[in-house]
């Protein structure tokens, strides 16, 4: 597995936003030279794993090594900053407890989050593929066109090839509103 490590924190936690993202807050102690630190990094698009870590890959593209066994702060000063950090969320971010296997909690990201949370504003059409199986793809109607939205709108990556998890799919369009052919 050949992953370009930015960060790897002596101890780490996560946190959960009230959008159901996940970041990583990692800690360090300090020696005489130089003093404790901390980073919380912009949120988890990606996680893999080997026997002893786990490989946070962030959106600006880091990626944190935080060994399994080391959850939680490292020092009472990183404790400390977590707790103004949650405090001062007004309950947008939570400290999670740690699970067995955060590969299974913390789910692939397609872009920043935000085409997500756009899913309900598109009308949809739908493809047969060769196998079966029915394709639910967004589009935007103009005055004069239908236009294939193969961006996010927010972040510009493509997305014209993504797989739509069907949890996410169930609670923002229905049967109706994914037409055959619509396009």
């Amino acid at each position: 597995m050949e992953i370009n490590v930015s960060e790897t924190p002596e101890r780490w936690v996560i946190l959960k936003s009230h959008n159901n993202r996940y970041k990583v807050f990692g800690t360090w102690s300090g020696g005489y030279l130089d003093g404790d630190r901390w980073r919380l990094n912009s949120g988890i698009k990606k996680v893999e794993q080997d026997e002893d870590f786990y490989y946070f890959i962030g959106f600006s593209g880091s990626c944190y090594k935080c060994h399994k066994k080391r959850y939680g702060t490292a020092t009472s000063f990183g404790l400390s900053i977590l707790n103004k950090i949650t405090e001062q969320g007004n309950g947008k971010l939570k400290l999670i407890e740690d699970v067995d296997d955060w590969g299974n909690v913390i789910h692939d990201v397609i872009c920043c989050g935000y085409f997500e949370k756009l899913l309900q504003n598109f009308r949809w059409f739908s493809i047969q593929t060769e196998e079966g199986e029915k394709l639910c793809m967004p589009y935007i109607l103009t005055e004069n066109e239908k236009i294939r939205v193969n961006n996010c709108p927010v972040c510009g990556k493509e997305v014209r090839s993504v797989e739509i998890k069907p949890e996410l799919l169930s609670h923002c369009i229905t049967t109706s509103r994914c037409q055959e052919n619509d396009y």
